[in-house]
């Protein structure tokens, strides 16, 4: 069942730990399992999290209860990450997928990942309501979401293949808007948080800096927050690809040589 939910190009089976990467919004798998893979070392296998609705589960339905997709990914996957030590990276949506996994992890399986990387998402709760995408109507979603960009040309071009893209958008982000609203107004410090350390990542001209700060609170160790040059979907560009990849390298070595 876990091959369902996870992409993995490079299988490297000597690896000492794995990475698992969860998408943005309207993403999938490929781009960690195929681009990120070539930069990092033997010793970390890159296992990009395939979500229903899109790549090879495009039949299946995708998920609105965040909840729901928490339990199902865990009931599948848990024997993966039973088998050596691993790490979860997010972007945008996938930041908090990859936070509330951790924690239903450690409360529900009594394991957890060895860091959390999370990128491009301001932090669960917030003191005031954001505006809510999926409350939109079709034409001014479709205008919103080709504004955060890392949508290919050969789709933004194509209005039947925005059309078709549409119910999986929807659902990413009807997702992440009932997951916000659920928190609305929530004193950060009474959400549970996250043993292991979290260390953020921001495009200079995306998220403001002390929502990417605010992730401090959501972990009972150590927070580090790294900006690099670009928007929303900055993780895109070749240069900060090999930037990421070398510091979530040199992070995870640091963490194993600590465990020693």
């Amino acid at each position: 069942m876990a091959d369902r939910w996870l992409n993995v190009k490079s299988i490297r089976p000597k690896a000492a730990e794995r990475l698992f990467c969860f998408p943005w919004s309207g993403g999938g798998s490929n781009v960690y399992a195929t681009k990120w893979t070539a930069h990092f070392p033997p010793s970390l296998e890159v296992c990009g999290v395939r979500l229903p609705g899109r790549e090879t589960r495009q039949s299946e339905r995708c998920y609105t209860d965040i909840n729901k997709l928490i339990e199902d990914f865990c009931r599948c996957v848990q024997d993966r990450l039973r088998e050596k030590p691993f790490a979860f990276w997010g972007h945008s949506m996938g930041a908090l997928l990859a936070f509330e996994i951790a924690k239903y992890l450690e409360s529900e399986y009594h394991i957890n990942p060895t860091h959390l990387f999370v990128s491009g998402s301001y932090h669960p709760t917030l003191s005031s309501s954001p505006s809510y995408l999926s409350d939109l109507s079709d034409v001014r979603f479709l205008e919103a979401i080709k504004k955060m960009g890392g949508i290919p040309e050969a789709v933004l071009n194509d209005e039947g293949m925005m059309r078709f893209f549409l119910p999986l958008f929807r659902a990413d982000f009807a997702l992440i808007d009932n997951y916000r609203k659920s928190l609305l107004g929530v004193d950060p410090f009474q959400v549970s948080k996250v043993t292991c350390p979290i260390t953020a990542f921001n495009g200079d001209k995306d998220v403001r800096q002390e929502r990417m700060q605010g992730w401090e609170t959501f972990t009972k160790s150590t927070f580090t927050l790294h900006g690099l040059r670009g928007g929303h979907f900055y993780l895109l560009d070749k240069d900060n690809e090999k930037t990421i990849a070398k510091e979530i390298s040199k992070v995870l070595c640091e963490d194993a040589s600590s465990s020693l």
